[in-house]
């Protein structure tokens, strides 16, 4: 009899323990494989609204963009179908993070990670966690690993050309004249080949899923209660700014290509890079200067003056991309207003919420000098990490018979430790400026 019951003991226990960790762990499988869906769905979109299907397949792009999303690279080579293609041709990669891609899946990830996480249990949080890595790895390597494909050339696929041709001018490879010039070199070219490389995927797609747990745990309940108290204000603080606007960002693409007639491609962009544009204007509005470079046997031969792209004029690269102090008063000033106001939101926000969740025991002073400590380490932290993100790399090669010349190499990168020290400072002037407006708006309450 005693045998009985304690078997019976036994397997109630293990029946305890799957509720407890395998319907956690299973819950978070799906929350990591939605992040990927999201993502996926999202690219669908703008591709589908760039006119990329008349491209090439849909699919492979879609999950191409995923993976450049997830921080991975992609591999490209252009096929050359007319003389000479046997002799060589040129090969590159691609590395760049179209953040509004990346927003989806950390948002859906966020969301569906911290709803209902005020009941669970540490063995509960733990295994949906470990589920939520799971899941978005297993399902990013393999979006990832069918992402290769070709994109037709427009002389092949008779539709007129989305970019310029290199050697045509007015371009990153234009301008280069004669015979001997790199767009003469690929002007046979018919198929741009591309390959995600699985491997840097599911890297980059590891740590940013590491990412999203830890600024999960930071902003939950379960954080230990000086932490949350310190840094849950200031994160969802920024966090809300920043989604903020980039749906405004977004929709204002929208209405702007509505007006000049672009429509779907429009929406494309802002699906795609509109949290990129709120990057790269808040942090060099906050002092961050942005630079385009070009390197490579034919980087030096590249132009420098092409328009409203690389503002400046002719001259030796680098080239500033975005930089108020060297951009026109009218230019430099909005980006200053947008970062001023950015800035601000969130020291107003931080002060609220610091207000909020503040303990009775908790000292007058360091409540006041609360929100500019956690506001300026923490924007401090998200700039870096955002310009970071927000950066670009494309490096072509030029491959003749046995050799290799590195044709040039382009990046688009910010002043890493300029974002630090701009948030720094911004955050915790702006932490200083929120809680006074909060306190004025509560003695403006109370005497009226």
């Amino acid at each position: 009899m005693a045998a009985v019951e304690d078997t019976g003991a036994r397997q109630a226990a293990r029946g305890g323990r799957v509720r407890t960790v395998g319907i956690p762990f299973a819950r978070g499988i799906a929350a990591g494989a939605a992040a990927v869906l999201a993502m996926a769905a999202l690219s669908a979109v703008a591709l589908a609204c760039a006119g990329a299907a008349r491209l090439g397949d849909l699919p492979p792009m879609v999950a191409t963009v995923v993976a450049l999303a997830a921080g991975g690279r992609a591999d490209v080579a252009l096929a050359s179908t007319g003389r000479g293609g046997a002799l060589g041709g040129l090969v590159g990669s691609l590395e760049v993070m179209p953040l509004g891609i990346t927003l989806a899946g950390v948002v859906v990830l966020a969301v569906l990670l911290l709803h209902g996480h005020r009941g669970a249990s540490p063995p509960g949080l733990a295994a949906r966690a470990a589920g939520a890595v799971t899941g978005y790895l297993a399902l990013l390597v393999t979006v990832a690993g069918l992402g290769h494909g070709s994109l037709g050339h427009p002389a092949t696929t008779g539709a007129p050309a989305p970019v310029l041709r290199p050697g045509a001018g007015g371009g990153p490879g234009g301008g280069l004249g004669g015979n001997r010039s790199l767009g003469n070199l690929i002007a046979d070219g018919r198929v741009l080949e591309y390959r995600t490389d699985v491997g840097s995927t599911a890297l980059h797609g590891c740590l940013l899923v590491l990412a999203v747990l830890l600024l999960c745990w930071l902003i939950s309940r379960v954080a230990p209660g000086p932490v949350r108290d310190m840094v849950r204000p200031a994160m969802s603080a920024v966090a809300t700014v920043l989604l903020t606007a980039g749906t405004l960002v977004v929709i204002a693409g929208l209405l702007a290509a509505a007006g000049r007639g672009l429509g779907a491609k429009g929406l494309a962009a802002a699906l795609l890079a509109g949290p990129n544009a709120v990057v790269i204007g808040w942090s060099s509005g906050l002092g961050v200067p942005w630079t385009i470079d070009a390197t490579g046997v034919f980087g030096d031969r590249l132009p420098t003056g092409t328009g409203t792209v690389l503002p400046g004029g002719a001259g030796s690269w680098p080239k500033p991309l975005l930089d108020p102090a060297t951009m026109g008063d009218t230019a430099g000033l909005a980006t200053i207003v947008l970062a001023v106001l950015l800035t601000l939101a969130c020291g107003v926000l931080t002060a609220v919420r610091t207000e909020r969740s503040a303990r009775s025991d908790t000292p007058t002073v360091p409540r006041v000098v609360q929100p500019a400590l956690s506001l300026g380490v923490v924007l401090a932290l998200s700039l870096g990490i955002l310009v970071l993100a927000a950066g670009a790399t494309s490096g072509m090669e030029l491959r003749v018979l046995a050799f290799t010349l590195p044709a040039v190499t382009f990046e688009v990168d910010g002043g890493l430790w300029r974002a630090l020290l701009g948030g720094l400072l911004g955050g915790a002037a702006a932490g200083l400026a929120g809680t006074g407006l909060v306190a004025a708006a509560r003695r403006l309450r109370r005497a009226g």
